[in-house]
């Protein structure tokens, strides 16, 4: 894509739903370490890949999900909207917001002001970060938050994140 933005399916934070956060960070750096001996991705910047798409995901997936249980009643609707699909997307979007930034600061502190083709990969950054970031977290957490109501209702304990006794508990 123009800018040098590339697509790709994230789902840390889905994993996270799934597995827990430490199998999901786990699996998630393995898979980056792989590409990145394979060559797909650079070493330069795997530890900031690995802080921003599996750390901050699924920190941000677990904290979402202890918050919901702790502040909210325990209805099986609070876990699969506000966790299910709003938790989805907020831990997708925000990073994908915080690396965008990083990028349009290390175009900023290249001198913007030098040349018209750094001014013009400035403002390319920030036409795209910003509506691709809310675009790709919205459809990978409606999908992921689809998934995660059929799992929820077919197989609750296939979701670790979805405590039984306390959604499902009569009051």
């Amino acid at each position: 894509m123009p800018g040098d933005v590339t697509l790709q399916y994230a789902g840390t934070a889905w994993l996270t739903l799934l597995l827990g956060y430490p199998r999901a960070v786990v699996s998630v750096a393995a898979v980056m370490a792989i590409e990145t001996l394979a060559g797909s991705r650079s070493f330069a910047v795997l530890g900031l890949d690995i802080l921003f798409f599996a750390v901050a995901p699924a920190w941000l997936m677990w904290a979402l999900a202890r918050a919901c249980r702790q502040h909210l009643p325990p209805n099986l609707f609070i876990f699969l909207l506000g966790v299910g699909f709003l938790g989805l997307f907020v831990a997708y979007a925000l990073p994908l917001l915080a690396i965008g930034l990083i990028d349009v600061l290390a175009l900023g502190a290249q001198g913007v002001g030098a040349d018209t083709a750094s001014t013009h990969a400035l403002a390319q950054q920030l036409r795209l970060a910003l509506p691709y970031a809310l675009l790709l977290s919205a459809g990978e957490a409606w999908i992921e938050g689809m998934l995660t109501t059929l799992l929820v209702v077919f197989a609750p304990g296939r979701v670790c994140l979805f405590d039984e006794a306390y959604y499902l508990a009569r009051r």
